[in-house]
């Protein structure tokens, strides 16, 4: 059987997700490709399963992975396939797996699972409403996900269905919220909020490297944003000396937070 983890990870909560469900689909004998929708150009063909994964942004998914999807995955090309869909978030409640869900249904294709994940919060140096996760916290979401993934898998393999739902007026807002995104200036939030210490940088060009928008350039040794940010924050995160700064503030990275889900929470 073959599987394809197809995702967008902006600070690598979505991506590790994802690795937890390629580890416990290894455990059945699954041949399991992790596809990053912002290094893949090619069709998709002969899946068995898709598990589509993607940040949350204002409470839906983000826009490119439907189109990653509208263009590389047909139902033609995988006439036998069936979707899970899931994405991550730090507070609130979201909507985005059923967004997702909602679309890929369109496209011919049943979803067997739907589920929003609660992680580490990335997101906090942007609303100071929501503080960092502490060590506690931290481990304890990781340890929920690890759980919730092992139950989405059990259910689809014994053909059951789960679908984490929300209440209709609820449900409804999602297009609102998909009306926002478009809406907003998430293009110009690095140019307008961000800058970087150039006390602290070195120039390595590391951000530059992992940009999944390709929104930032290094100038005669100096960081430069473009106006295609999609407001994921992974440049915060990948930053080796944590140069960055956010409306003038500095902000404290994780420790860990490249690490495995599976290896974090077993130590």
């Amino acid at each position: 059987m073959k599987a394809a983890v197809v995702y967008f990870s902006g600070t690598g909560n979505t991506y590790r997700v994802g690795e937890l469900f390629k580890t416990y689909l290894e455990d059945l004998n699954y041949q399991v490709d992790m596809v990053d929708i912002t290094k893949s150009d090619n069709a998709l063909k002969n899946y068995d399963l898709f598990i589509a994964g993607t940040p949350t942004q204002n409470a839906v998914s983000t826009f490119n992975l439907n189109e990653f999807i509208r263009r590389y995955i047909s139902k033609k090309d995988n006439p036998k396939a069936s979707f899970i869909t899931y994405v991550t978030h730090s507070w609130g409640i979201a909507y985005g797996h059923l967004t997702i869900r909602d679309f890929v249904q369109k496209r011919g294709f049943k979803v067997m699972g739907a589920r929003a994940f609660q992680a580490p919060n990335n997101f906090y140096m942007f609303r100071k409403e929501h503080p960092k996760f502490n060590n506690e916290r931290f481990n304890a979401a990781l340890e929920d996900i690890n759980q919730l993934v092992k139950q989405i898998i059990d259910a689809f393999i014994t053909g059951n269905v789960i679908i984490d739902k929300r209440s209709e007026y609820r449900k409804t807002m999602k297009y609102l919220y998909a009306k926002i995104n478009k809406a907003t200036m998430l293009s110009r939030l690095a140019k307008l909020m961000m800058k970087v210490d150039h006390d602290k940088c070195t120039g390595c060009g590391v951000c530059v490297k992992k940009c999944s928008n390709g929104n930032i350039k290094l100038t005669d040794g100096k960081i430069e944003f473009l106006t295609q940010c999609v407001a994921c924050a992974r440049c915060m995160h990948v930053c080796p000396k944590n140069a960055y700064l956010l409306n003038g503030e500095a902000f404290e990275q994780y420790e860990g937070i490249r690490k495995p889900i599976a290896e974090i929470i077993q130590a």
